[in-house]
């Protein structure tokens, strides 16, 4: 009831951009191969079948790699933002 909770699916081509903060995501992906880059140039690949969270605080880029498809649970943790 209080809209920090959003869950849904989402599919995405190639491409690459700056990941959200104020948020914990929990992502299973069913399809394709994506990288997320953290500010630190450490990087780490996700390909269909595997789940994974992207903790609030996390600062990077997301990296589509092959076009994929993603189940997932967001939490807003930063209260007044829309999620």
């Amino acid at each position: 009831p209080d809209g920090r909770f959003l869950a849904g699916s989402w599919t995405s081509t190639p491409g690459r951009w700056r990941a959200f903060t104020g948020r914990d995501e929990v992502c299973v992906l069913t399809a394709g191969h994506v990288r997320l880059i953290a500010a630190d140039g450490t990087a780490r690949e996700f390909r269909a079948g595997d789940a994974f969270v992207i903790p609030d605080g996390f600062e990077g880029e997301w990296e589509v790699i092959e076009t994929a498809t993603k189940h997932f649970v967001i939490r807003d943790t930063a209260p007044g933002e829309t999620p």
